[in-house]
């Protein structure tokens, strides 16, 4: 007869195991997030420009990109370049796009635009990670697209490959 944890370490760890497996990975396959298809929540960031980025001055108007970042997350830091190329390879496209990150100094961000040659990127400042809690950011980086009519289009989690995400803003845009 085995002992209680013997039972325990061949019967239940392993189906444990597997059950984790299974969660993790179909996360990983792009299970859509809550807010796809629902109205993008609204909200209000200083930028580091010193003005303003008011979400709601675009919903319902023109497609809007948001991007989650920080400067001390290596796949933003790589990211960041090629999602700025891609959504300035756009031109005079109706399309609202705004950086948003997620606690850093501002001097912070400006050494690191700077470092990438981004002087010019926009950025909201989400202090408190307001605007993360909205859309449910838990990880970096995070990509969500608001289509024309002000609803959810694509919340991506991890940085999205340039051709992804040039044939979303095209669907967009359409």
């Amino acid at each position: 007869m085995k002992s209680g944890s013997s039972i325990w370490m061949t019967g239940v760890i392993p189906v444990l195991a597997i059950a984790m497996l299974l969660v993790f990975s179909r996360g990983l396959r792009g299970a859509t997030n809550p807010l796809e298809g629902k109205e993008a929540p609204a909200f209000s960031l200083e930028t580091l420009a010193g003005g303003t980025f008011d979400l709601k001055e675009h919903l319902g108007k023109r497609p809007v990109v948001l991007d989650f970042w920080a400067v001390w997350c290596p796949p933003c830091r790589a990211s960041l370049p090629k999602v700025a190329e891609t959504v300035k390879g756009l031109g005079d496209a109706d399309l609202a796009f705004s950086t948003v990150n997620l606690g850093d100094s501002p001097d912070k961000i400006t050494e690191f635009l700077k470092s990438k040659n981004l002087e010019d990127l926009p950025v909201a400042l989400d202090k408190n990670r307001e605007a993360a809690k909205l859309y449910g950011v838990q990880s970096i980086p995070t990509m969500v697209l608001i289509d024309k009519e002000g609803k959810v289009a694509v919340v991506s989690v991890g940085a999205m490959t340039e051709s992804a995400l040039s044939a979303a803003l095209k669907k967009l845009l359409d």
